[in-house]
């Protein structure tokens, strides 16, 4: 199985900095198939490759998808953490530093709905309650990822 991607290795090769931080991640791909699974297109989502982050913060991974229906990608990346996970296609980016913008892309449009207490079709479901509530503090969160973890993901 070949994809083209960069910047990322297969899922047994996934290590934190320490063995603390592998088990969150290791916990992080379990959230993320779970998540993929939970959606009734998916009969079943493996983790494929780990493209980089930090236990319970931020984590991008490439899962192989069953599908249920014929229209179902194949291939997709998934973000989980301290904010609400996200599928993208593999179509939109080939490197975690391309998911990480996506999704940072995504969410600001999430965050503006959510702030008029809204959201859209248009966007992929992220299981948050779109409230201001909600949209303020993502959106720092999203700000120290893109600060503190963006930089260590490849291009």
């Amino acid at each position: 199985m070949h994809i083209p991607l960069v910047g990322v290795v297969p899922i047994q090769d996934m290590k934190g900095d320490n063995p603390v931080d592998t088990e969150q991640l290791q916990e992080m791909c379990a959230e993320a198939k779970h998540y993929l699974e939970s959606f009734d297109w998916c009969k079943a989502a493996e983790p494929v490759y780990w493209g980089g982050g930090i236990g319970k913060i931020f984590s991008v991974l490439v899962f192989e998808i069953v599908g249920l229906k014929a229209d179902v990608d194949r291939w997709l990346w998934v973000v989980v953490g301290d904010i609400p996970p996200l599928y993208i296609v593999l179509d939109d980016c080939r490197s975690p530093s391309d998911v990480l913008d996506k999704y940072m892309e995504l969410m600001k449009q999430w965050i503006e709905l959510a702030r008029q207490g809204r959201t859209s079709d248009d966007l992929p479901p992220t299981g948050a309650e779109p409230t201001p509530e909600w949209a303020a503090p993502l959106e720092k969160r999203l700000q120290f990822i893109r600060t503190n973890i963006g930089p260590l993901l490849s291009k």
